[in-house]
């Protein structure tokens, strides 16, 4: 990752004299290094906003999972505790590394804005190892995965401001809004043999939304309309 940063560093000076350009032009966008201002909006538009909230929602989660782990190895090597911590692979630990270290790169770096959040979380290998991975825990832990991603639906949808400060919708209609985003996101621990009997259905569901709204974000950018 060194290397390649490095590189584009030295293409961005060989072209333009600087190799901070990006960082420059990023700027005219107030895209800085500073503090989130809550609550925290998306300007890419309310078409891709519950994407760049799932992705933000992977990313806190992720990042309480790296405390958690971090916290149990930590007492586990002062001879606190004498149980292991669960056993996950290297791919998922690198996987929950990216997803929390982007999304506080992201936050921190746009001040609250999600805009591009979906693309650098959701549209990578490294969300479909954890969805993998949470794929292996959901018989088990069914409605403790449950109550998770509902308190981390709300979590997100509070700081997006529902339902008072929602992108300028009414109460009733950011209530709609989330709802449905909740709805999305809880489908996926029900895509499972073992979790539901209807998991066929609910995995056909989604299969189709989903595809009916990539073919509605095409049909956007063949209409030259920015979809963040």
């Amino acid at each position: 990752m060194a290397a390649a940063m490095a590189l584009v560093m030295l293409v961005l000076h060989t072209q333009t004299g600087d190799a901070l350009a990006f960082y420059h032009v990023q700027a005219q966008w107030e895209h800085i290094m500073r503090l989130p201002v809550f609550p925290l909006h998306s300007t890419a538009g309310i078409d891709v906003l519950w994407l760049d909230a799932v992705a933000l929602l992977i990313a806190w989660l992720s990042t309480v999972a790296c405390l958690l782990l971090g916290s149990w190895w930590l007492v586990r090597l002062l001879g606190i505790v004498r149980t292991a911590p669960p056993a996950l692979s290297k791919a998922v630990l690198f996987s929950l590394g990216y997803a929390a270290g982007t999304g506080a790169y992201l936050l921190l770096y746009q001040g609250g804005d999600l805009a591009n959040s979906n693309r650098y979380i959701l549209a990578t290998p490294f969300a479909g190892v954890l969805l993998w991975q949470l794929w292996q825990l959901v018989p088990r832990a069914r409605w403790r995965a449950v109550f998770v991603g509902a308190v981390g639906s709300l979590a997100v949808a509070l700081a997006l401001g529902f339902p008072f400060r929602f992108e300028n919708f009414l109460p009733y209609e950011a209530t709609w809004y989330f709802g449905l985003y909740a709805a999305y996101v809880l489908a996926f621990l029900f895509v499972v043999k073992e979790t539901s009997p209807w998991y066929r259905e609910i995995a056909t569901g989604l299969y189709i939304l989903n595809l009916v709204m990539l073919a509605h974000l095409l049909d956007l950018f063949l209409e030259f309309s920015w979809i963040g």
